[in-house]
């Protein structure tokens, strides 16, 4: 469970930077709150994958 919400603190991170860079304020809470209940699905693991932006 650490590990899970260590990986959407990280991804919550990287939508921030992205959006500052690309996107309004609006699209970012859109995209955090996307993350968030992608991240409490059990069929869904957020924990495995490259989390690097290219």
């Amino acid at each position: 469970m650490k590990e899970k919400e260590n990986r959407i603190k990280e991804l919550d991170e990287m939508i921030h930077n992205f959006c500052d860079e690309y996107l309004t304020d609006e699209f970012e809470e859109y995209a955090i709150s996307l993350s968030k209940v992608i991240g409490r699905k059990r069929k869904i693991d957020i924990t495995r994958g490259k989390k690097e932006r290219k």
